[in-house]
Formats: structure tokens, C-alpha cells, sequence
């Protein structure tokens, strides 16, 4: 694919900090998004289970503040 194209894609202001890293030389531009890439890849499992354990253990603490055995909910009068 030509570099116009995967500018256009990615758009310049994402690509370009990548030109800017590598002294505007566009294959290693490209390579060291890629590597990028796959950095991010390898956190997200962790992300995701670091969001579940803190989403639950603020569901915990809230739920003994506020003495609601059922949870945190949504109450209205009337539902």
C-alpha cells in the first residue's frame, strides 16, 4: 500500500508523529506503528481486567456506604 493511502487512512496527524520519530522516512514510519500496534495488543487483556476489578470493587465499597444488599441499581418511584 502507498504511504499517501495509509496517511489518508490513519490521517496525517497520527501518522505524523511517527515521521517524525523516524526523520520522515516513511517505511519506518510505518514499522514503528506497527510495533505500536502490538505494544497496545499485549496491554489490553491487562486493561480490561484492571477496569473489571476496580468497576466491582467501587460496586463493593458503594454498596456497604450506602447498605444495599442488591447492588448499586437504579431506583425510581414507581418501576
Amino acid at each position: 500500500m502507498k504511504f499517501q493511502k495509509i496517511r489518508e487512512y490513519l490521517s496525517s496527524q497520527r501518522i505524523g508523529r511517527y515521521l517524525i520519530a523516524t526523520n520522515n522516512q516513511e517505511g519506518s514510519a510505518i514499522k514503528l506503528y506497527i510495533a505500536n500496534l502490538k505494544i497496545a495488543q499485549s496491554f489490553h487483556p491487562l486493561l480490561g481486567t484492571l477496569e473489571v476489578l476496580v468497576r466491582n470493587r467501587i460496586n463493593t465499597i458503594l454498596t456497604i456506604h450506602f447498605s444495599d444488599p442488591v447492588g448499586l441499581s437504579i431506583k425510581r418511584p414507581g418501576l
